[in-house]
């Protein structure tokens, strides 16, 4: 995947000496096209290429001459999927007349707009939609507008993304056919590959978010402690675009207090609990202290606040999806605290079937919302079969909660942030990756204890790659 990388590099700087100086009638198509086509033979072997002896899975079993036997049906979905996002890529572009795809149309058509106007000139539009068309729009003035390639690049760090959440599964030694299982789902979510198409910033975040929770994998199944380093980074990475990717940064701080760092088992203590507070309120100090840099979304005149945070909240409540949930009336403090389980749910589960405007947000409830319901059901039953007590020879259990906190600080950090269930169908798509290891984790763990289906199979099976 780093030659897909190498190979868009070398294509910028090739546009750089065609299009010194673009402008808005440089005419671009037949570039886009070019490396488009270039760029989509060089992603399809990447592809393969991952998943070659030098790319398997760090583990090996002791008698199993192949530790990771769905290898080549996880490879043939992933370009499967691959080849459906440029499909999804050429219709969102060149099909609009005839039907346009849900969520291409607002903050993406917008973001396209803005980073234009970069291309050519100053920005073109007072409305604050933060730094991802800045982005996009100084690459334009370097290349010519060419969409065709901006979204690409999404494909690809989506792609990126997959591959990185197949890596993780083997590190944890997740069982052959719960990885089989969990990238089949990964690689079709509906909602999922249109979102990480689109002229949108959800590809990179993500993008950052997942690759913040690998390095945290690496440091968890190899205890070396320096990956940490790249864990925290690419979370404040993704928090330049979007606050909401600090959440992994914030997991993973909070997680060296509570776990060990030989065994990698959670131990609460008094301690423990007064240092999280320390970590916590440390962290907050740093935010509070940067500015717009990372608050700005929810940052009053007067500073971060819960009075600014519930003003930008009536602020964001407009639209046909809007919601406005919860008790009333509380002092905003009180409201913080109250409120928050209602909203973290209305976040992470809508559209809700009440909430239901017509076909398009029924289709959103099965391509995504869905999911979101799987992920809580196994991770509840997950969590009924006592996995940290229940399975003292690994430290599954012990990562399966410190995902969960992770997304739970999603939540809460979101569950105030939007009050649109069409924008939260859009910012939810930020931690889908997280969910597909929570639901894999919770899955493995099902199959451990005998709890999941084919237990007797399974219990025989999952350290044997049969």
């Amino acid at each position: 995947m780093f030659l897909v990388a190498l190979a868009l590099v070398i294509e910028v700087i090739a546009c750089i000496a065609i299009f010194p100086n673009p402008t808005a009638e440089t005419q671009t198509e037949a570039m886009q096209w070019l490396m488009l086509l270039i760029n989509t033979v060089v992603l399809w072997n990447g592809l393969s290429r991952a998943f070659t002896d030098r790319y398997s899975p760090s583990f090996r079993i002791r008698g199993v001459k192949d530790p990771a036997p769905e290898r080549d049906y996880v490879k043939t979905v992933l370009i499967a999927s691959f080849m459906i996002r440029l499909l999804i890529l050429l219709w969102d572009v060149y099909a609009r007349d005839i039907f346009i795809l849900p969520n291409s149309e607002g903050d993406a058509q917008a973001y396209f707009e803005i980073s234009s106007s970069y291309a050519w000139g100053g920005r073109r539009n007072t409305v604050d939609l933060g730094h991802f068309p800045f982005y996009s729009g100084q690459l334009f003035k370097l290349i010519g507008v060419q969409r065709l390639t901006v979204q690409f690049i999404n494909i690809y760090l989506a792609m990126c993304s997959l591959v990185l959440v197949y890596r993780i599964l083997c590190m944890l030694e997740i069982s052959p056919k719960v990885r089989e299982k969990t990238m089949l789902i990964a690689s079709f979510l509906p909602n999922l590959m249109m979102i990480t198409t689109f002229f949108l910033q959800e590809s990179v975040i993500s993008f950052c978010i997942i690759t913040s929770i690998y390095f945290f994998t690496c440091w968890w199944t190899k205890r070396k402690l320096f990956y940490l380093v790249p864990a925290v980074t690419f979370s404040l990475l993704g928090s330049l675009l979007h606050m909401g990717a600090l959440v992994a940064a914030l997991g993973t701080i909070s997680m060296l207090v509570l776990v060990g760092n030989k065994e990698r088992r959670l131990k609460i203590s008094p301690f423990k609990i007064a240092a999280m507070v320390v970590v916590g309120f440390a962290f907050m100090v740093v935010m509070l202290s940067s500015g717009d840099t990372f608050t700005g979304k929810i940052r009053g005149d007067e500073g971060l606040s819960a009075e600014s945070i519930l003003y930008e909240v009536n602020v964001r409540t407009d639209g046909g999806a809007s919601y406005s949930v919860g008790i009333q009336g509380l002092p905003p403090a009180v409201d913080l605290v109250v409120n928050t389980p209602i909203r973290m749910v209305y976040f992470i589960f809508s559209p809700l079937p009440w909430m239901w405007r017509g076909p398009g947000d029924i289709i959103a409830f099965f391509g995504s919302t869905i999911f979101y319901f799987y992920t809580f059901y196994v991770a509840y039953k997950a969590y009924r079969s006592r996995p940290i007590k229940g399975l003292p020879d690994t430290n599954i259990g012990s990562f399966l909660v410190v995902m969960t906190v992770i997304m739970a600080l999603a939540g809460v950090m979101f569950g105030w942030g939007v009050s649109n269930a069409g924008s939260a169908l859009r910012h939810r798509e930020k931690f889908t990756y997280l969910c597909l290891v929570i639901s894999a984790v919770a899955n493995e763990i099902l199959v451990r204890t005998g709890n999941g289906n084919d237990n007797k199979k399974n219990r025989i099976g999952h350290r044997t790659g049969l």
